[in-house]
């Protein structure tokens, strides 16, 4: 890789961290949403190089600290995107069982099994280990279908 592939990078990555960490859009914040994700090892001007591309050099130390800190970002947020459906669904779920039947049967149980195969709903509806089979939707489908 080229030294102008090697800053092109290094920007890319710095502005994924700022557009993920900073505060506002303002050069200064995303800089220091750099420096605090980097501070490790990384001073605050050059994080300001990095993210303006006016670095002449990037070693290689500095890329695999830029992207393990994207990585575990990226982590971060599919965590929080999961309890957000977590909680969505348990919502579904705690305004069909207020509702009374609006959902069908069949389809509550599903809600419910999705929730318990994940381990976050404290009920005794099936085992968050084991895997779903087609036996247990032949199951679900006997029981009271369409009630």
């Amino acid at each position: 890789m080229s030294a102008a592939d090697d800053i092109y990078e290094m920007k890319s990555l710095c502005e994924q961290i700022a557009g993920r960490l900073a505060t506002s859009s303002s050069d200064k914040d995303r800089v220091t949403a750099i420096y605090e994700a980097l501070k490790a090892k990384v001073t605050w001007n050059r994080a300001f190089e990095f993210l303006k591309g006016k670095a002449r050099r990037i070693d290689s130390w500095e890329k695999d600290l830029a992207r393990a800190k994207l990585q575990e970002l990226k982590r971060l947020e599919r965590e929080r995107q999961a309890l957000q459906h977590v909680a969505w669904l348990q919502s579904i779920r705690s305004q069909a069982e207020e509702a009374g039947s609006d959902m069908d049967r069949a389809d509550l149980a599903a809600v419910e099994r999705v929730l318990s195969r994940i381990g976050v709903l404290d009920r005794p509806l099936g085992n968050p280990d084991a895997a779903f089979t087609d036996a247990d939707e032949r199951a679900d489908q006997s029981t009271d279908w369409g009630h």
